[in-house]
């Protein structure tokens, strides 16, 4: 007999199994959505071929299974970074920035601005070699993906990376976006504080529909 502990076992799998995001601008390593929970890059720790990215102002692109995520974006300027710590400290080991912190993003087509140059990272100038990584928690644990990159004053996004939800880089910092409220030109945003969702609002919506739907046949 189907009993309401089993339907909580059966849609945490379902979400486990379904839930899971891409970087497609800067193009990542790879996706495997088995290996997505392995930080920092999902899985795929081999540097690949480093394609050029704005120095400056600029966008990542996501394409998200969650109607609502928290995502932080970090970048390591290591040759070959396979530990979180690659991306979280400088090369002197002090703690570094990262280019977006946590903040939460809505809707499934996503552009987030990043600007690396107004951060302030050491030796980073024209031509500096470097990895996104991309941390992604959208209610069913963390999810990694990463991207390399060369910074270049003079790269620009191709014109058919576009975005129905848009994350501007919030005015006035120079620190990661760390402080200030994203601004979205199709949707509402709001600080998290680095405090990720322990689930998201359309799971617990959808759990609880099979909740009730289950109690009214017991």
């Amino acid at each position: 007999m189907l009993t309401v502990a089993h339907l909580f076992a059966f849609a945490a799998l379902l979400g486990y199994a379904s839930a899971h995001f891409q970087l497609t601008y800067p193009a990542s390593r790879g996706f495997d959505e088995t290996k997505e929970p392995t930080a920092p890059c999902g899985g795929f720790d081999t540097v690949g071929e480093r394609v050029p990215f704005p120095l400056g102002a600029a966008y990542i692109k996501l394409a998200s299974e969650h109607e609502q995520a928290n995502v932080r974006v970090m970048i390591s300027f290591k040759t070959n970074p396979t530990n979180i710590s690659d991306f979280t400290n400088s090369t002197t080991g002090q703690t570094q920035a990262p280019v977006r912190d946590f903040f939460q993003v809505d809707g499934e087509d996503i552009c987030i601005g990043v600007n690396v140059k107004s951060i302030g990272y050491q030796n980073v100038t024209e031509g500096t070699p470097a990895t996104l990584a991309v941390q992604y928690a959208g209610g069913d644990g963390n999810l990694f993906q990463c991207a390399d990159i060369v910074l270049l004053s003079n790269a620009t996004i191709p014109s058919n990376v576009t975005c129905s939800n848009e994350y501007n880089v919030p005015t006035g910092t120079g620190t990661g976006g760390s402080s200030g409220t994203p601004t979205a030109s199709s949707s509402t945003t709001s600080s998290t504080g680095g405090t990720e969702r322990s689930i998201s609002a359309a799971t617990g919506a959808s759990i609880l529909a099979l909740i009730g739907l289950v109690s009214s046949m017991l």
